[in-house]
């Protein structure tokens, strides 16, 4: 697998793709604001492009079930015939759907490693980006948890209301992950020595190079930690 360690203001565009491609499980290198970010303006071009579609299928077959019956005068035989009319519109697109699912399962790895690598150039260190993920996977079941939960429990909301707590951790956690993507080369490292600063960001170690200026370095170890 090659190692993906671009450098500030010398990612193009087609270098972004490349690496994206190239790194697809390369979870320990480094991708620059540009490489994450033209990445990222493709997979949403791509995702409204399909929203799109979809929403025009979707108007398509609700008109194309509709067109033989009165609007205002629908017997439950025409609710069944419609439905039946939609849904078969419906399932004649299944491989549109399909194809698109398998890519958006397929890019999950590659989407997954190029947001590691970003965070890494950002400043996190590895084990604060694998820290920030179990915390969203661990919110996530018990959101699930209490809400699935909260179906059984009609005399009370407390299982909902731990559920929203949830969320909105989750909701604050994706924040600040968004935050950490637009942040510059080594934006977040430290010079704290707080061991909790040290566990989640890199620290920033400097070297002298004269008697009255320093310069920043950073060690190997630090940058694939």
């Amino acid at each position: 697998m090659k190692s993906i360690n671009q450098v500030p203001r010398e990612v193009t565009f087609f270098q972004a793709i490349k690496d994206f491609f190239a790194g697809y499980v390369e979870f320990k290198g480094r991708t620059t604001r540009a490489g994450y970010w033209w990445v990222r303006l493709v997979e949403i071009i791509i995702s409204i492009a399909f929203l799109s579609m979809t929403i025009s299928l979707l108007m398509y077959a609700a008109m194309d079930a509709t067109q033989y019956y009165q609007y205002d005068n629908y017997s439950y035989e025409d609710y069944q015939a419609i439905g039946y009319n939609f849904l078969s519109t419906i399932f004649r697109y299944t491989p549109f759907f399909l194809i698109y699912g398998i890519g958006v399962l397929a890019l999950f790895l590659p989407n997954l490693s190029l947001e590691c690598r970003r965070l890494r150039d950002a400043g996190m260190t590895g084990r604060g980006i694998l820290t920030n993920y179990l915390m969203m996977f661990g919110l996530s079941f018990l959101m699930g948890f209490f809400y699935s939960a909260n179906i059984y429990a009609y005399e009370t909301m407390t299982y909902s209301h731990f559920g929203l707590v949830c969320s909105g951790l989750i909701f604050i956690i994706s924040i600040q992950m968004f935050v950490f993507t637009i942040l510059p080369t080594d934006k977040l490292e430290t010079q704290s020595s707080n061991k909790l600063m040290k566990f989640f960001f890199r620290e920033r170690i400097l070297e002298e190079s004269g008697p009255f200026f320093t310069t920043e370095k950073q060690s190997e170890e630090d940058f694939y930690e």
